[in-house]
């Protein structure tokens, strides 16, 4: 038994008379720290070194933004490749409905000019052969009516196609002026309402061009 207050070294000294912990004897420290360590691994895991469940935690974030950029990104290309899809096919539309519009014109004011020239053709053969009293002036008359209505036809066929008035103002001036050669009494008399309805049909076709896309 070591007396009190007394000391002694090596192998003859008192057991406890180390430094003390803050309970009691020296040897309480250890056994705390060692709890604490065992606390420490048992919350990690078996095997898992202190630091460990922070590097997984943000592997973990790391790999789910980039699945949340991978799944925005296909998103993302998916509306891009349908708008442009969408405005591609517009255009293609609209590229047709304008080629269809203006083959539709052209055929429309070709075929009014034509009919016009048909017509006063037809109007100077029944003049002539009335002037002459000619046995064919009636048949020539009825062809002549014939073609009057054929130009008419052609004439709203090209309106429709068209909301210029100025355009529908010059082809029916040209019809009206086929229609003035016959009420022509004298050839001199012919020539004028003959000139005239010449030069509407040539003035309505320079203005339809006008209205031919790419024209």
């Amino acid at each position: 038994m070591c007396a009190p207050g007394s000391r002694r070294r090596g192998r003859d000294a008192c057991p406890g008379s180390g430094p003390r912990g803050p309970g009691g004897t020296g040897e309480g420290r250890a056994p705390a720290r060692n709890a604490e360590g065992a606390h420490a691994r048992n919350r990690l895991g078996p095997g898992a070194a202190p630091g460990t469940d922070a590097g997984g935690s943000l592997r973990r974030v790391d790999a789910l933004a980039a699945s949340l950029v991978a799944v925005f990104g296909t998103a993302l290309g998916a509306a891009l490749t349908h708008v442009f899809q969408r405005r591609n096919a517009l255009r293609a539309e609209s590229v047709a409905r304008e080629e269809r519009l203006r083959q539709e014109r052209v055929a429309a004011f070709s075929s009014f000019a034509g009919a016009l020239a048909d017509y006063r053709r037809g109007q100077l053969d029944h003049w002539y052969a009335r002037r002459r009293e000619e046995p064919g002036a009636e048949q020539l008359r009825r062809e002549a009516a014939r073609l009057r209505a054929v130009a008419l036809e052609a004439m709203f066929r090209a309106e429709l196609l068209t909301d210029s008035a100025e355009l529908a103002a010059r082809g029916r001036r040209a019809l009206k002026e086929s229609d003035r050669m016959d009420l022509s009494r004298t050839r001199e008399e012919l020539e004028g309402p003959r000139a005239r309805s010449r030069e509407a049909v040539y003035a309505y076709v320079a203005a339809a061009r006008g209205w031919v896309p790419g024209a």
